[in-house]
């Protein structure tokens, strides 16, 4: 919470910035997958100043309105501006007047089990999150991915990689498969940088 910027400059590294920087010269906002995996709270403050967009971070609301309000002035303080997910449609409407990169941590188990998407993740059936494909699909954001690589104690990269330059053509579900088929390479790579304790299979497919 008290790290300073050059701190984090050094610690947390941002790499192939020139992939979403691309995007903007063209006019186009992003949308950035990631996950609960190495140091996000590092990622919040890093990711901002290296690129060109205004990046946005998608964050669920704490109950606590004290911890809330200190958490995000907290987090905010390096440039990234920070959304509660029960207020994404305010990125987009209005559309915003210059070209942002909106961030979404698209691992987490879904609360609306309804709308899930089920995809096959480390070889078990999964629920997950529709709002990523949705908004992809809905807005035509080419999706990046960001790579975290964990170098030693307290130091990280983190690297652009382009996922889908026209989610509109995808099919169905198409975005949410190759998203975590994407992620899965890094957790068999390097498994105990994933948070697993946040219940990703409380949900179960039930037979039609």
């Amino acid at each position: 919470m008290s790290i300073r910027e050059k701190t984090i400059q050094k610690r947390y590294i941002v790499k192939n910035t020139e992939i979403a920087d691309k995007f903007f010269e063209e006019g186009k906002s992003v949308l950035c997958l990631t996950s609960h995996y190495g140091n996000w709270e590092y990622g919040i403050l890093a990711t901002d100043r290296p690129i060109k967009h205004q990046a946005i971070a998608l964050y669920l609301p704490l109950t606590n309105k004290y911890s809330e309000r200190y958490g995000l002035k907290r987090r905010k303080r390096f440039g990234m501006k920070m959304v509660a997910v029960q207020e994404t449609k305010s990125i987009f409407n209005p559309p915003p007047k210059s070209p942002v990169a909106v961030i979404m941590a698209a691992d987490q188990s879904p609360s609306n089990i309804e709308r899930a998407i089920w995809t096959n993740f480390l070889g078990i059936e999964t629920a997950c999150l529709h709002g990523p494909e949705a908004y992809a699909k809905k807005t035509n954001m080419p999706v990046l991915y960001l790579k975290v690589s964990k170098l030693k104690r307290g130091y990280y990269t983190l690297e652009f990689e382009e996922l889908i330059k026209n989610p509109d053509i995808c099919k169905a579900g198409e975005i949410t498969k190759i998203y975590f088929e994407r992620f899965e390479k890094d957790i068999i790579n390097q498994p105990e940088y994933w948070l697993w304790s946040h219940r990703r299979w409380k949900h179960v497919k039930t037979k039609n």
